[in-house]
């Protein structure tokens, strides 16, 4: 009983419901439901966004602001704060431990100080427009129509892993361990999720909510998770120490 119930636990730990977060091409800010695709709008920044990020460390959402400034949102509402003088990117993303991450050409690590970047050796020599991190820091990339993928760390350039049936994908993000995209099909706003083996996009949900406009970044608040395998070593772990302590 006592293993069905931890069990339970470590299962709502990984799907606990999140938050998907999306600025739209003339600033709007607001959230997008992934069951039905349903965007609700909550306010708006001063100017659009090339991309945006959560910092599953604090909850923080940062932006790279279309003037190039770094600057912290308020999820309630939009509203940005300058921070600091960066780089203009189409992209950005946060790791596990809340390292901001842009690529323009190479990797970069971006500072939540002052905006200075760090490299870390090249991504992809194609436009990125948005990236997304798994718990393990693989790196995920979409150059609007494809999928490509780097660990951080490793030398060489990030490696294609497939097409996702979708143009314009400017929004990739993490909810729930699972990737999700979003872009343009059969010139419908679409919302999708995306298998990291392949490449390719399923379950395509036709997004409403968005009066024609189209979704610049997209971040889930849960951020990166553990990796299935991680979550199921600490489950093992648990559950072999419950019966060394049962057997004394």
């Amino acid at each position: 009983m006592r293993r069905i119930a931890f069990a339970l636990i470590l299962a709502g730990s990984v799907s606990a419901s999140a938050t998907v977060y999306v600025t739209l091409a003339d600033g709007a800010w607001g959230t997008v439901d992934v069951a039905t695709g349903a965007f609700t709008q909550l306010g708006a920044s001063s100017s659009w966004m090339g991309d945006v990020a959560i910092d599953p460390v604090s909850g923080q959402a940062w932006g790279i602001r279309s003037d190039a400034k770094l600057v912290k949102i308020d999820k309630t509402n939009g509203a940005d704060t300058v921070v600091a003088n960066s780089t203009y990117t189409n992209n950005l993303a946060a790791t596990a431990n809340g390292t901001l991450l842009m690529s323009n050409g190479d990797l970069f690590k971006v500072s939540q100080t002052d905006g200075s970047l760090t490299s870390d050796l090249p991504y992809s020599f194609n436009t990125i427009y948005d990236l997304a991190v798994t718990g393990s820091g693989l790196v995920f990339g979409t150059d609007s129509s494809n999928l490509y993928k780097r660990q951080l760390g490793t030398l060489g350039g990030a490696s294609f892993v497939g097409s996702m049936g979708a143009s314009s994908v400017y929004g990739l993000a993490f909810e729930n361990g699972v990737l999700y995209g979003f872009g343009i099909r059969n010139f419908d706003h679409v919302l999708f999720k995306v298998n990291t083996s392949t490449g390719a996009g399923y379950d395509f949900i036709t997004m409403t909510g968005l009066e024609s406009r189209t979704v610049y970044g997209a971040a889930g608040e849960d951020g990166v998770v553990p990796e299935p395998a991680t979550m199921l070593t600490l489950a093992s772990g648990a559950w072999l120490l419950r019966r060394r302590r049962s057997a004394r």
